[in-house]
């Protein structure tokens, strides 16, 4: 299915973004995530990473992937709407058509494998992204939006949302 976009326009700079709104236009920094921030969101990967292998105990709640994204929702009782989503990291745009590619060359040869006997390709793959820190762009995050429900409606109708990542102490850091 083909979707036009109903998207306010969006333009992205260096430093900078700005979005029509309802209101009229409104610029807003663009700015990398902080380190320590980004040290917390590697830590939760290699953890989630290992107990799927097997070297760590019981799979727990993958709070570095999976923030609450806070979006508003104008037809509604309750203004905010709130979801856990998955939320992952962009190469910068260099680097793009080279993991898109790796991806790819990994999901054709684990295709048919069952999931088990895969595991450790796949999390290879992602691992040599998500770790690589010259390849990242930190100053966006990317979702997928497989549901195209009250989320997804209310990014077309407005393209600002708020992520609010929780944790376990003492490990869960506040940015």
């Amino acid at each position: 299915m083909k979707y036009e976009s109903q998207l306010p326009s969006i333009s992205v700079e260096t430093n900078a973004m700005a979005v029509d709104l309802p209101d009229g236009p409104t610029r807003m920094p663009v700015t990398p995530l902080p380190e320590h921030f980004i040290d917390w969101m590697e830590e939760g990967r290699r953890g989630m990473y290992n107990r799927l292998k097997g070297k760590q105990e019981s799979v727990e709640f993958f709070s570095q992937h999976l923030p609450v994204l806070v979006t508003h929702s104008p037809n509604s009782v309750f203004p905010f709407n709130c979801g856990n989503k998955g939320v992952g990291f962009l190469p910068k745009v260099e680097y793009l058509e080279e993991y898109t590619e790796c991806y790819r060359e990994t999901m054709e040869r684990t295709r048919g494998i069952a999931w088990e006997d895969s595991l450790e390709q796949r999390l290879e793959t992602v691992a040599e992204f998500n770790f690589n820190r010259e390849v990242i762009d930190y100053r966006c995050l990317t979702s997928l939006e497989i549901f195209e429900k009250r989320t997804f409606n209310n990014l077309l109708q407005l393209p600002l949302a708020s992520l609010h990542y929780t944790g376990h102490s003492p490990s869960y850091t506040s940015s």
